[in-house]
């Protein structure tokens, strides 16, 4: 989980809308109403930025680092329980659950099925649609919309000087606009905070721009989370690393998918 905001472009009288979209075979396309048709496509208009499957941290392995975690006093304490691993695995559940509850008081029960597939899932993947709270919550994120707002920018600047996005460096305006943390509301840092990989499928016309956002994250500890005094990180490292078993405190990707639509003329 990772650290930073970045500036906004602001777009004048355009609305921005929710709108759950397919992604397209043909990506870029322009019209003109009068005259002879004029048109440009560009196939495979999809951008990204990182690797989720990469894990520097240990986000998604179930092995201890006893020296990295040297320096871990809840980790420790657990490790060392006088009254056996059993009610350390007890009192590290108590405090993940307590610290991961702080901070997802929202009208939703998407933060559940995050925890639940945690405490007694199997590591499969988890996906939450562009209908979702979680899409709501987050795609909401004051972090997330200056992102947005900035890359759909980029976009329209292309496609107004090209007249298409072929050579549009779309993984570049990821990385240089990208926030590095999703953290406002509390409920996006608790369940997300930084991520693994955010990627944008694009089409356009001349009066319409619509981009299918997916944000990859890891749910699970790192080594960096074994000494971390934010609450109910050392429980929940101590639980993957220690205790995990077929079913039970298995780390896993998940990612929030977020639909975007602007209109206006370009």
């Amino acid at each position: 989980m990772s650290a930073a905001l970045l500036g906004i472009l602001c777009l004048a009288s355009i609305a921005n809308e929710a709108h759950v979209i397919a992604a397209p075979r043909q990506v870029a396309e322009r019209t003109r109403a009068s005259g002879p048709d004029f048109r440009v496509t560009c196939n495979g208009a999809h951008y990204r930025w990182g690797n989720p499957q990469a894990d520097p941290d240990g986000d998604l392995n179930r092995t201890p680092h006893p020296h990295e975690e040297a320096n871990g006093a809840m980790i420790r304490s657990y490790k060392t329980d006088g009254n056996g691993p059993a009610n350390a695995e007890r009192r590290a559940l108590r405090d993940f659950h307590n610290g991961f509850r702080l901070g997802t008081v929202a009208n939703t029960n998407d933060d559940n099925k995050l925890y639940d597939h945690f405490v007694g899932g199997n590591g499969t993947p988890l996906d939450f649609p562009a209908s979702s709270d979680m899409a709501r919550i987050i795609g909401s994120s004051q972090d997330f919309v200056v992102f947005a707002t900035a890359f759909e920018q980029a976009i329209r600047d292309q496609y107004i000087s090209k007249h298409t996005l072929c050579g549009f460096d779309g993984n570049g305006a990821i990385s240089r606009n990208r926030p590095a943390y999703i953290k406002n509301p509390l409920f996006a840092w608790a369940v997300m905070g930084g991520y693994h990989g955010l990627q944008a499928t694009v089409t356009i016309t001349n009066t319409t721009l619509d981009v299918r956002y997916v944000i990859v994250d890891h749910f699970g500890a790192g080594v960096s989370d074994a000494t971390s005094t934010l609450p109910g990180l050392p429980g929940l490292y101590y639980l993957q690393h220690y205790r995990s078993a077929a079913n039970k405190y298995q780390p896993f990707i998940w990612q929030v998918e977020i639909a975007r639509r602007v209109r206006g003329a370009w």
